[in-house]
């Protein structure tokens, strides 16, 4: 009988410790499942394949955009084509948008429209470190000081384009 005892006092301690171990483990599982990401926003209906481009053609994109945000809110995706572009429309959800990280937010995708604009090898058709290179020099040369110097260039080219 004694014997009978002792293993009892000896598998006790074993016996709860393996049963909160389990708990933990089922709350620390439960808690990582419960823990979702937001759901993506809704996305505007449009036709098959070509999205909204139908109603762009139509409406004009203002009132597309216009349309979409009374309809589904502030954070809504639109379809053109086989592209999916969201919109953050506001001060409280767009913030989220400029100061985003670069891991998160993706600027180069949303920008290579600036391509042909500013020429290949500018901007954002480089890597993350001569981009900000350049925009430093960019910030240098929008200063109001030197903004103010560029006018006076400005109408000398228009005067002279038109003699």
């Amino acid at each position: 009988m004694e014997l009978t005892r002792v293993l009892w006092l000896a598998s006790f301690p074993i016996l709860v410790t393996i049963v909160l171990i389990r708990m933990a483990w089922q709350r620390a599982t439960f808690s990582r499942t419960t823990k979702r990401s937001p759901p993506p926003p809704p996305v505007a209906t449009g036709a098959p394949l070509l999205g909204i481009l139908p109603a762009l053609l139509i409406k004009g994109p203002l009132q597309v955009i216009r349309d979409a945000h009374a309809e589904m809110g502030s954070v809504f995706t639109m379809r053109l084509l086989q592209r999916k572009v969201t919109f953050l429309v506001g001060p409280d959800v767009s913030s989220h948008f400029f100061q985003g990280l670069d891991t998160e937010i993706s600027q180069d995708e949303v920008s290579q429209f600036t391509i042909p604009t500013f020429g290949p090898g500018v901007a954002f058709d480089v890597d993350f470190a001569t981009r900000r290179e350049q925009f430093r020099f960019f910030g240098d040369a929008m200063k109001p000081a030197k903004l103010r110097s560029y006018a006076r260039l400005m109408v000398q080219e228009v005067e002279v384009g038109n003699n």
